[in-house]
């Protein structure tokens, strides 16, 4: 008999680095996302990864637009300083 999963972790993350050519200026950052879910025992195997991938898009979709925030700030920074 196989275990069956009572709990699935689900995390999203991205980090960046920003620096000017010729420049000891670096500007680094990270962003993550983490969720734990308690799913049906019932549920099979294909059922719990189905889940995981619809859970890490969406996690992936309300933190790569702050990524991109982040990154773009950064760089702004670093050109306008």
């Amino acid at each position: 008999m196989q275990p069956k999963i009572k709990e699935v972790k689900v995390s999203w993350s991205g980090d960046g680095k920003v620096s000017q050519q010729y420049s000891t200026q670096v500007s680094g950052y990270h962003g993550g996302i983490s969720r734990s879910y308690e799913v049906p025992s019932s549920w099979t195997d294909a059922q719990v990864a189905e889940f995981e991938l619809e859970v890490v898009a969406d996690l992936k979709a309300q933190l790569e637009p702050l990524l991109q925030r982040e990154h773009d700030d950064r760089v702004s920074a670093l050109l306008d300083g």
